[in-house]
């Protein structure tokens, strides 16, 4: 899934990180893809589904949902100030941290 559906690659630059940090990013992807879908479609689950196959079906939107789902997941685990709006770090400490290995 990681590969395939994430596009979340082993990288060879030692970076090394915990498989945890991988479900917990995962489970935030997953749960802001479902808040978003669910708020933007008004909570109608035909419009929710109507959306969500929209998504699967065109490649250039689905990169764009995913790359702001994770984004939005990274960002939220985050420590205060260390990412800017768009999830990108601020500072060397947050370089260090497993949520920016993760989105690299």
């Amino acid at each position: 899934m990681l590969e395939r559906q994430l596009r979340i690659k082993q990288r060879d630059d030692n970076t090394s990180v915990q498989v945890n940090s991988f479900g917990t990013l995962i489970h935030g992807m997953f749960e802001h893809a479902y808040r978003t879908l669910r708020d933007d479609s008004k909570k109608d689950p035909v419009t929710f589904n109507t959306m969500a196959k929209e998504l699967i079906d065109d490649p250039v939107k689905f990169d764009s949902f995913t790359d702001q789902c994770l984004k939005q997941s990274v960002s939220i685990r985050a420590s205060y100030g260390s990412v800017d709006k768009d999830g990108n770090p601020k500072d060397k400490v947050f370089e260090m941290d497993t949520c920016s290995k993760l989105k690299r």
